[in-house]
């Protein structure tokens, strides 16, 4: 069979996801492409291979600038694919000659790809000899809003959590704050808490989206309309104090009603009060009807007995509590 290669232009829609050393592929379409072709397929391939892997999807009609595809392919990741590359080579075949003419390729990581769970988008055609070496991914409209990570919280430890709903179909954690936003309260036994997510911990992307500097109302909103489960990067401090000694922020002057901000999980999450959030028997921190108010309730054990002329500040000012002197508003339940 004659293979051709040509300059790339076109995209392709991939969904790659990770469970248990298995990786799962969707090929889902192609469009973009401005030289005249009739059929694509696209082919797939591990680099460096002893033995390529001969599997294609079948070739489709490439017609209005688009090829659909909706292919799904399961493979089982060993130790020695740790170090590979996943390729997706797109082509343009011609039945009536037998000619394959290269489009573009790509190429993810494996090692980069189970660490991730999920990726997902619309992604380059590269040309081959940079393909093989990387992606690049298309910034949808969304992604173009918020570009970059907030730098002040860039520099930080990274971790990634994927938290399914409970049995009351909460995740288990309240977010706090804007630009960025961060956990609040981690209920005790809840999926959040059992995953290792922490109070303070500042989100920084939700399923891949970046969300360091949007408002907390958005992050809540996304959140609320994830049906199952939710994968969250975050950015913390080093030895990040534990969930019941971290402060609880609660309202500001400018603070919304509770009415508007008090939840946004399932109605069969129980309360204790109809404008009051929830607390571990245990924890120390006290949470306040959000229509009043508001202010940053330190716990006991931070609060100080000073005397007006000490000079000393009635709270211990650390990164939290400088988050909240900027103004970070209300404390919504996910």
């Amino acid at each position: 069979m004659n293979v051709q290669k040509r300059l790339t232009t076109g995209i392709i829609q991939l969904n790659l996801s990770t469970s248990n050393n298995h990786l799962t592929l969707k090929i889902l379409q192609v469009k973009g492409i401005t030289s005249y072709i009739s059929n694509i397929l696209v082919k797939i391939t591990f680099i460096p291979d002893r033995h390529p892997l001969e599997c294609h999807t079948r070739t489709i009609p490439y017609t209005n600038g688009r090829g659909i595809f909706n292919e799904k392919f399961t493979f089982e990741i060993n130790d020695d694919d740790i170090h590979k590359r996943l390729c997706f080579s797109i082509y343009n075949y011609k039945q009536e000659t037998n000619q394959m003419i290269l489009q573009g390729c790509l190429s993810f990581g494996i090692r980069n790809t189970l660490k991730k769970q999920n990726i997902h988008g619309w992604f380059y055609l590269l040309q081959e000899d940079i393909g093989e070496l990387r992606h690049k991914q298309v910034l949808n409209q969304q992604d173009k809003q918020v570009t970059k990570i907030n730098r002040d919280i860039a520099d930080l430890e990274e971790y990634r959590f994927l938290i399914s709903r409970g049995i009351n179909d909460s995740f288990g954690f309240t977010v706090v704050g804007d630009s960025p936003t961060f956990i609040g309260k981690v209920s005790e036994n809840s999926p959040a808490a059992f995953c290792g997510l922490k109070s303070g911990d500042y989100i920084v992307k939700i399923n891949g989206q970046n969300v360091s500097r949007a408002q907390q109302r958005t992050v809540s909103n996304i959140i609320k309309h994830l049906k199952h489960s939710v994968t969250l990067d975050i950015h913390r401090y080093p030895n990040i104090p534990s969930n019941r000694n971290i402060f609880s922020l609660v309202s500001s002057s400018e603070t919304l009603s509770s009415e508007e901000s008090s939840t946004c999980s399932d109605p069969s999450i129980s309360y204790q009060g109809k404008n009051f959030l929830p607390s571990s028997p245990q924890s120390s921190r006290q949470f306040i009807d959000l229509a009043q108010i508001g202010h940053y309730i330190e716990p006991k054990s931070f609060v100080r007995q000073t005397t007006k002329n000490s000079g000393k500040p009635f709270y211990e000012m650390t990164n939290s509590s400088m988050l909240a002197v900027k103004g970070s508003p209300t404390n919504t339940f996910i």
